[in-house]
């Protein structure tokens, strides 16, 4: 292992500016913190570089892995750690790619995020959608990165075996559903309550936080639905409200 005391260092550099977008996205790298994601991506073959801080006794790749793995000075570490409790590792990860025919092909049941800007509920969302058995993710442009620190951490791993993909904007979205054939269900408080929802071949819109779903999508839609409230709540937590819709697709019709 190489110990690294320097914030000039290369690889370091790299790893600190992956926390923000712009240079995940040149750079096609994330970063996935604690042992058990980093050892996730390990097996799967894409860690990039194992960052660990001095004095870290927990769990440690094993000899025979190729990858880089580094030591930081505390001071360095801590800098590059998105979490006020640190498990002291670290790595920068690649992303997967996959093509939008991958995600929405035929007889896939995805979910697609409308333009959803809190990184906690996008990372809940994909962690939800990976255990209600969907076939992929799909994001609207304009909605918070998927790889963001906060939003990897909500999505527990996630993001390394769930297929997503960034559609375009809300139109061209749209398209690419229809033309997938999918049937189109979207979640809106406007929409008619219903016991269970078709499996096959669908796609589950989820709107903004604060504005709901793009009007292209109300106007697009096949099936718009809502959840039954009582009291005087008016809506449900975006990610909530994908989790009951999942859950809710019955095989049965």
């Amino acid at each position: 292992m190489t110990a690294i005391s320097s914030a000039e260092n290369k690889q370091y550099k790299k790893a600190k500016s992956l926390a923000l977008k712009k240079y995940r996205d040149r750079e096609g790298l994330f970063v996935a913190e604690g042992p058990n994601l980093v050892e996730e991506a390990l097996e799967a073959n894409m860690a990039d570089t194992v960052f660990l801080r001095e004095g870290y006794s927990g769990w440690l790749p094993r000899e025979e892995v190729s990858t880089r793995v580094l030591t930081l000075a505390p001071g360095l570490f801590d800098k590059l750690s998105d979490t006020e409790n640190s498990r002291g590792i670290l790595a920068t990860v690649v992303k997967p790619e996959y093509s939008k025919e991958h995600v929405l092909g035929k007889d896939k049941r995805v979910i697609v995020l409308d333009r959803l800007q809190d990184p906690g509920n996008i990372g809940t969302v994909i962690r939800t959608a990976e255990a209600a058995g969907l076939d992929g993710v799909a994001w609207v442009k304009g909605t918070g990165d998927p790889f963001s620190p906060k939003a990897v951490r909500a999505a527990a791993g996630s993001v390394l075996r769930i297929p997503m993909v960034c559609t375009g904007d809300p139109e061209e979205t749209l398209d690419l559903l229809k033309d997938a054939g999918k049937t189109i269900i979207l979640s809106h408080v406007k929409g008619e309550e219903t016991d269970s929802l078709p499996k096959d071949d669908t796609a589950i819109i989820i709107g903004n936080e604060g504005n709901g779903p793009d009007d292209c999508f109300i106007q697009g839609a096949h099936m718009t639905v809502k959840i039954p409230m009582s009291g005087k709540v008016e809506s449900l937590n975006a990610a909530v409200a994908a989790a009951i819709l999942m859950y809710k697709q019955d095989e049965r019709r």
